[in-house]
C-alpha cells in the first residue's frame, strides 16, 4: 500500500497515513481504541481488481504503480499520488513481489523543498497545492532524463489546471494522455488521470498544519493549544471555535459550518 505509515518498507512519502485496513486490524486485535476520523482512502491499486493484488506487476494488464527498474533506470517519473518525483527502484523488491516501484526523491508538496538547480527553467514550485506531472517543459532543453515537473494546481468538476509561472495549461478530464504545449517553453506536459489525479487521491493541508497538528483527508487536526484552517493560531478557550469569517472565536459556529473538534475552528 505503498506509503501507508504500516507497509514494510521505508519507501513511498514522507507524509504517511493510516488505512480503514490498520484501523481494522488494531481493532481486531483488541488492545486499541480506534476513531475511525483519522483513517484516509489510498488511491494506491484503487479500482485495480484482483489481478493486481493476485499478480502486480506479472500481471498480463499493464499497472501505473509499478515499472521496470532496468529500463526506466534513472529516469524521473511520479509517485502514484503525485505527492512527489520519483524514481523507478527494486529496493523493496522483497515486499513489493519483486516489481520495481517509484521511490521518491523530490517532494514536491513540502514547501520546503530544496530547489535541484533547474527550477528557473521549468518554472517549478513546490508547495502543498503543487503536484507532480509528467512534464518535459522548460525554457531551455534540459535532460531526457528529466520527465516529471512540480507545479500548482487547481480541480474543477472536469478540468484540472496547470499553473507554470504566469501561464496556465487545462486538461480536460477526457484528456489523459493527451500533450499540451507552451510557446514560451520547449517540451510538453502530459494530462493526468482525472479521476486518479482529483478525485482518488490524497488531499495535502494548508501549511501542513503549521506542524501543530495531524493532516487527514485535506483537513488539519489540531494538537491542543492550537486551532485554525493550518492550526498556526493559539487555540480558542475550551467550548468555542475559530470562526475564520469573523476573524473570532465563538461559541456557536454561524450558518452553514459545523464546529470542528480536532481543528477547534468552524
Amino acid at each position: 500500500m505503498y506509503d501507508e505509515l504500516m507497509t514494510a518498507t521505508s519507501l513511498g512519502t514522507t507524509t504517511k497515513y493510516f488505512s480503514a485496513l490498520t484501523f481494522a486490524a488494531l481493532k481486531d486485535m483488541g488492545w486499541y481504541t480506534v476513531d475511525d476520523t483519522f483513517y484516509e482512502t489510498s488511491n494506491y491499486g484503487y479500482q485495480k481488481g484482483c489481478s493486481f493484488v493476485l499478480d502486480a506487476c506479472s500481471s498480463g494488464t499493464s499497472f501505473t504503480e509499478f515499472c521496470n527498474a532496468a529500463s526506466q533506470s534513472g529516469i524521473s517519473s511520479c509517485q502514484t499520488n503525485f505527492f512527489g518525483k520519483a524514481i523507478c527502484t527494486n529496493d523493496a523488491a522483497a515486499m513489493a513481489d519483486s516489481c520495481g516501484i517509484y521511490g521518491p526523491y523530490t517532494n514536491c508538496v513540502d514547501p520546503a523543498t530544496t530547489d535541484p538547480g533547474y527550477a528557473s527553467y521549468t518554472q517549478e514550485k513546490y508547495a502543498t497545492n503543487s503536484y507532480c506531472i509528467a512534464s518535459t517543459l522548460g525554457t531551455v532543453a534540459l535532460s531526457s532524463t528529466l520527465t516529471s515537473r512540480c507545479y500548482p494546481y487547481s480541480c474543477g468538476t472536469s478540468s484540472v489546471n496547470f499553473t507554470i509561472g504566469s501561464y496556465t495549461i487545462t486538461c480536460q478530464s477526457a484528456e489523459a494522455g493527451v500533450q499540451k504545449t507552451l510557446s514560451a517553453m520547449t517540451g510538453t506536459l502530459t494530462c493526468p488521470d482525472f479521476a486518479a489525479f482529483c478525485t482518488n487521491t490524497r488531499k495535502t493541508c494548508s501549511n501542513w498544519c503549521s506542524k501543530n497538528g495531524y493532516c487527514m483527508g485535506g483537513v488539519c487536526n489540531c494538537l491542543s493549544g492550537y486551532y485554525g484552517t493550518d492550526c498556526s493560531k493559539t487555540s480558542c478557550t475550551t467550548n468555542t471555535f475559530y470562526d475564520s469569517t469573523t476573524s473570532t472565536c465563538v461559541a456557536i459556529c454561524p450558518s452553514g459550518y459545523y464546529s470542528n473538534k480536532y481543528s477547534r475552528s468552524c
